[in-house]
C-alpha cells in the first residue's frame, strides 16, 4: 500500500491522465465530461441532510471543525478521507448492484463503514466538499493508463475539479 502522502501525490498528479495538464494548475478538460450533480437534488429535505452529511463526513474522515475552503483544507481533506474510506470494488466483484446515488453512497460508505471504487468515493467526496463550501463539478474521464493512444476507452472513472481562489483542480479520492 502508499503511504497517505504518496497517494495524495498520486491524486494531484492523475490528472495527467485524464485531463492532459498537471494538478493544481489551471485546466481544460477535453477528455472530461460533466456528471451527477452530487446529491443537490435530495429534494425538500436537502439543507438537512446536507448539514447531516457535513458532520458525519467529518467525523467520519476524522476532521473536528468545519475548516475553510482553502488549498490546504482540500489537502488535508483529501488525506483525511484516503486515510478513512478505502478503496473496495467488492459489490462489483461479486456481482451486486452498486447504486452510486447519495444516499445509497451515503449509508455504505459512512454508515456502514466499508469501502467504495470511484464513482462511490468521489460522490461522497464530492458532496462532503460542497457541504464544506467548496465549488465543486464531479467529472467523467477516460483511463490512458498502459492502453495505446489508439485504443478507445469509455469515459470510467469520476474525478472532481475542485475551485480554491479562483483557480481549478483536480481531486480523485478513488483512482
Amino acid at each position: 500500500p502508499l503511504s497517505i502522502e504518496a497517494n495524495i501525490l498520486a491524486c494531484k498528479l492523475v490528472a495527467s491522465c485524464y485531463a492532459e495538464g498537471l494538478a493544481n494548475t489551471r485546466l481544460d478538460y477535453p477528455r472530461a465530461l460533466v456528471v451527477d450533480d452530487c446529491g443537490e437534488s435530495w429534494g425538500s429535505r436537502q439543507h438537512d441532510s446536507m448539514m447531516r452529511l457535513s458532520r458525519l463526513y467529518r467525523e467520519g474522515i476524522g476532521i473536528d471543525a468545519t475548516p475553510a475552503p482553502t488549498l490546504a483544507a482540500l489537502d488535508a481533506l483529501i488525506a483525511a478521507h484516503l486515510a478513512h474510506i478505502p478503496f473496495e470494488n467488492l459489490d462489483a466483484l461479486t456481482g451486486r448492484r452498486v447504486d452510486i446515488d447519495l444516499p445509497s453512497v451515503f449509508r455504505k460508505l459512512v454508515d456502514e463503514h466499508r469501502g467504495g471504487y470511484c464513482f462511490e468515493l468521489n460522490t461522497l467526496f464530492c458532496a462532503g466538499l460542497k457541504s464544506l463550501g467548496f465549488h465543486v463539478t464531479p467529472l467523467a474521464a477516460r483511463v490512458r493508463w498502459n492502453v495505446p493512444d489508439t485504443a478507445p476507452t469509455g469515459l470510467s472513472h469520476m474525478l472532481l475539479r475542485v475551485e480554491v481562489a479562483h483557480e481549478s483542480h483536480i481531486a480523485d479520492v478513488g483512482f
